[in-house]
């Protein structure tokens, strides 16, 4: 019996040539992470899921500490507190909420 992963590594090369690339193994066995669940989302990603563009997004970061972390030259954004964040964003006298 041939384990999952073996058989699953296998089926990849009989569909790819003899000698796969290097790149063609890398995304065989990338997991791709719904970004609901993501703990943490890129300046892109956060742009994305909250149809917000990537200057808020950064401008935010930089302004509300709690919403993201630095990691190297990267803003990472916390799904959770940046979902909490725009869900108590105030409500203007006409009934839409505005970002600061």
């Amino acid at each position: 019996m041939i384990h999952k992963e073996w058989a699953c590594w296998l089926t990849f090369i009989e569909n790819r040539a003899i000698n796969p690339s290097p790149d063609s193994v890398k995304e065989a066995w990338v997991v791709k992470v719904p970004i609901q669940k993501k703990y943490m989302l890129t300046v892109t990603e956060a742009s994305e899921y909250f149809g917000v563009g990537e200057k808020r997004i950064r401008r935010l970061a930089v302004e509300v500490p709690e919403l993201s972390i630095l990691n190297g030259n990267r803003w990472m954004i916390i799904r959770e507190k940046a979902e909490e964040y725009f869900r108590t964003v105030p409500v203007n006298e006409k009934g839409i909420r505005k970002l600061p």
